[in-house]
């Protein structure tokens, strides 16, 4: 149906459980795979053993922060997608509880810095990285225009 869809997982075994959805035609759209819970897992890329993890709202995002990271500032770190803006997914004790030390990388926008003030009133060592662009997809095209 000329969608991209990144396969969400859960566990250490990456046990699939559904996917994110986009949509690459001319009406840009985002969702879930039909049976999906954002719940049950996440989308993520990264380096294998990193302790650091940034939040994105997006699978794109997800890329694109790694991408930024790992290429253009030679940092390790792990993305993962929340598939939205979302202050407090239920994975989200369980890898504070890991050691990870985690950042929320959500939009440059109100919603995202809405969400981030909400996650620190819950989770307090969790800092703010705020992508460069409205979100981490606009600074990584804009860096390979």
């Amino acid at each position: 149906r000329g969608n991209a869809v990144f396969l969400m997982v859960a566990g250490k075994a990456n046990r699939p459980i559904g996917a994110e959805l986009r949509g690459t035609g001319e009406r840009i759209w985002r969702g879930l795979a039909p049976g999906t819970s954002r719940d049950a897992g996440y989308f993520w890329i990264g380096t294998r053993g990193s302790q650091r993890i940034v939040l994105c709202e997006s699978a794109i995002d997800a890329i694109s922060c790694f991408q930024l990271h790992s290429t253009q500032l030679h940092m390790e770190c792990i993305c993962i997608s929340t598939a939205g803006v979302r202050s407090d997914a239920p994975w989200l004790s369980p890898l504070l509880g890991r050691g990870y030390h985690l950042h929320c990388g959500f939009d440059n926008d109100e919603a995202g810095n809405a969400a981030w003030y909400q996650m620190i009133s819950r989770h307090p060592s969790i800092k703010r990285l705020r992508p460069p662009a409205h979100d981490w997809n606009d600074a990584l095209t804009a860096r390979n225009l």
